[in-house]
């Protein structure tokens, strides 16, 4: 009858709706992690694709990438802390990998193939980038307040290390982020050269 083919079509509607549920629910859970003081990434593509943030207010936020592709695109929100420290150790281990530095210094140690392509926000922060070794940093892509680019420190050394390198000048978010009344915008072909390079 009418009211069984409803019944049926209700719990027919409602099985649909729930893995797709579960599944936003699993995606919202896995989008953001709080990192209170450090975390480690151990073994091969151990935190790959994770969201990380940064804790509220925290003096020292470290990530550790240990392993094959450990924390390769990973995001990691270091906005809300003042120091921010990320350890890249193992192939393509922050490759890919997006870094929003926080208000202090924001210190990245790159060795070898570990942080191809990867993107670093300082913004306002000190950032301090050493890449060490064969196409250590290669297509990296560093982002800054505009006026700010002696505040970044992009060390490499090693055969073809920081190749293709970028800077980008990040007026907008500054402005908003410092509270200044700055309508610069930003300019994806602007670029600054190596602080050191070293062959």
């Amino acid at each position: 009858n009418t009211k069984s083919l409803q019944k049926a079509a209700m719990v027919v509607s409602a099985l649909r709706i729930v893995p797709i549920f579960f599944f936003f629910l699993s995606h919202a859970w896995a989008k953001e992690k709080l990192i209170r003081d450090n975390r480690i990434c151990a073994g091969d593509d151990k935190c790959s694709e994770e969201h990380f943030a940064c804790k509220d207010n925290n003096e020292s936020c470290e990530l550790t990438c240990a392993g094959a592709g450990a924390c390769r695109g990973v995001l990691l929100d270091g906005s809300a802390s003042f120091h921010v420290v990320v350890d890249c150790i193992g192939e393509g281990s922050c490759e890919e990998a997006d870094i929003i530095c926080g208000s202090g210094i924001c210190k990245i140690n790159c060795n070898k193939e570990t942080c191809s392509s990867i993107n670093v926000a300082c913004h306002s922060a000190f950032c301090d980038i050493d890449c060490v070794g064969e196409e250590a940093c290669k297509n990296i892509v560093i982002s800054h307040c505009v006026g700010e680019e002696q505040s970044v420190s992009l060390s490499c050394h090693g055969k073809y290390a920081c190749r293709n390198e970028q800077r980008v000048l990040d007026g907008v978010s500054c402005a908003a982020a410092t509270g200044a009344d700055d309508s610069t915008p930003t300019d994806p072909d602007a670029s600054a050269p190596t602080s050191t390079s070293m062959g």
